[in-house]
């Protein structure tokens, strides 16, 4: 993938998007990040697979230092998301005040 373009980042999200497709009921993409969410720990461990699995037969890598796995809950775009529930983070809120 050309990443000289100006596009790159749209291309590189729609084909993680299209990879994940099948696994919309447990992973979420947002640009380079995939979120894998599960209710039970063995159900994870099988969402893990399948997602890392994905990846591998599309010839993508991933950087193990910038993953967290079995997380129950997260930092995600600004909110505290885990454990059936999403809330703005502790940063978000100072941050206004």
């Amino acid at each position: 993938m050309p990443f000289g373009l100006k596009n790159a980042p749209y291309e590189f999200s729609r084909m993680v998007a299209q990879l994940l497709e099948a696994c919309e009921d447990f992973a979420v993409p947002y640009l380079d990040d995939i979120a894998v969410f599960s209710v039970m720990f063995q159900e994870h461990i099988k969402h893990l697979e399948t997602v890392l699995q994905r990846i591998q037969q599309a010839g993508l890598t991933i950087k193990p230092s910038k993953c967290k796995f079995a997380q129950s809950q997260v930092q995600y775009l600004g909110h505290t998301v885990g454990q059936g529930c999403r809330r703005p983070s502790e940063l978000k809120i100072e941050a206004e005040d």
